[in-house]
């Protein structure tokens, strides 16, 4: 046997070792001291944790195998404290909870309220969709959540009342209500993100910016989206920058002061929101929003503006296919799309007929660019 072999053999044996026995936790363990728990198994299929008085629980290369059930609202609860989880594999079922895809869970995996976390590099998933959520942040700061695999969550990072969050290069995929949604916010970034599927075939948004302030989403992919890819309501300096936007059912951007009744949203994000924050997101305006760099292809519109003073729109791309020019006029006609809007900037924004799959011998003006305008619309031979 070569060395090289030998110590595979032995590595093996080390790694399964360390994962050999579950540690179980049953009913609620309250942790109010410094807690680490790294290498191991652990059973969260009938306990949760709770955090207390500024405790730190680290949780680091382990494999949780956990159940969401209407037993435990969550299964980590840090109530003023601080969380680590690290390079660790979340496998979730949920087992007695109702699938209602309109409105959001009061089940989550994580909830952090007046506390801290750092979310780097681990991979989550749960068996049932519609369900349970993964992750709700109330009254806190320092939030960091990167490099980490969401999958099939009913509400992905949800943020009420937070400073200084930095959600980055996260995988979103089939995730439902809304992959990140900062409410009450400030000084926080999205970057790097890519969001498969948003809404999962059914209701939720890629990303939601509401009653917040200086909020920069910066690279992110968003992927055929069930509804909106990127709402903004009453906020003030907001810069979408160089993000790619790729074949939603309907609005790639959306900024207003509020969502409609008759709006799929509506459901959803009137629960989120208390009656005190809808009265005064239906009597502001949105202030300085910034949308410079985007790639906007294949979506039912591609930026709608209400109730904005303020608004720069710089060398973004809308790629877009209409059945004939006058449909093309009217979807692509910012005195539609742009309404009740001052102090606007509209600079070398392009458009682009889309491809054709069906007629590969096109001419070249289905190719080509031409410059968007502020009024008008653009009118392609």
């Amino acid at each position: 046997m070569t060395l090289r072999k030998f110590i595979i053999i032995v590595l093996f044996f080390i790694v399964h070792a360390a994962y050999a026995k579950p540690i179980v936790i049953q009913g609620k363990t309250i942790i109010d001291k410094p807690t680490i728990y790294r290498n191991v198994v652990l059973d969260l299929s009938d306990g949760y944790f709770q955090v207390l008085n500024d405790a730190k629980l680290t949780i680091e290369n382990c494999i949780i195998n956990g159940s969401i059930s209407t037993k435990y609202v969550n299964l980590i609860d840090i109530n003023s404290g601080h969380l680590i989880l690290k390079n660790s594999k979340f496998n979730i079922l949920s087992t007695d909870i109702p699938e209602n895809p309109s409105s959001p869970s009061i089940y989550n995996l994580i909830h952090v309220s007046k506390g801290q976390a750092s979310i780097i590099r681990n991979k989550f998933s749960i068996n049932k969709s519609y369900t349970a959520g993964l992750f709700v942040a109330d009254i806190s700061s320092n939030i960091n959540i990167i490099d980490n695999d969401i999958h099939n969550f009913h509400g992905g990072v949800i943020l009420t009342d937070i400073h200084d969050a930095y959600i980055v290069n996260n995988r979103f995929s089939n995730v439902s209500i809304s992959n990140i949604l900062i409410l009450n916010g400030t000084h926080s970034l999205f970057e790097k993100n890519t969001i498969l599927f948003p809404g999962n075939n059914n209701v939720g948004d890629a990303i939601d910016i509401v009653n917040s302030e200086n909020i920069t989403l910066n690279q992110n992919y968003i992927a055929s989206g069930s509804c909106y890819s990127i709402v903004v309501l009453h906020s003030d300096n907001i810069f979408i920058n160089n993000n790619k936007i790729i074949g939603g059912i309907t609005y790639a951007i959306y900024i207003n002061t509020s969502i409609g009744t008759s709006d799929p949203n509506y459901k959803y994000l009137s629960a989120i929101l208390n009656n005190e924050t809808i009265k005064k997101l239906n009597s502001s305006y949105n202030q300085n929003i910034k949308v410079i760099n985007n790639y906007i292809a294949q979506n039912r519109y591609g930026l709608t503006v209400h109730h904005v003073d303020g608004l720069l729109v710089k060398n973004n791309i809308f790629i877009q296919r209409f059945s004939d020019s006058l449909a093309r006029k009217f979807w692509t006609d910012n005195s539609i799309l742009l309404q009740n809007v001052s102090h606007v900037t509209w600079i070398k924004n392009l458009y682009k007929e889309a491809f054709d799959q069906n007629n590969v011998q096109e001419d070249d003006e289905f190719y080509r660019f031409v410059n968007f305008p502020l009024t008008g619309g653009v009118n392609l031979p």
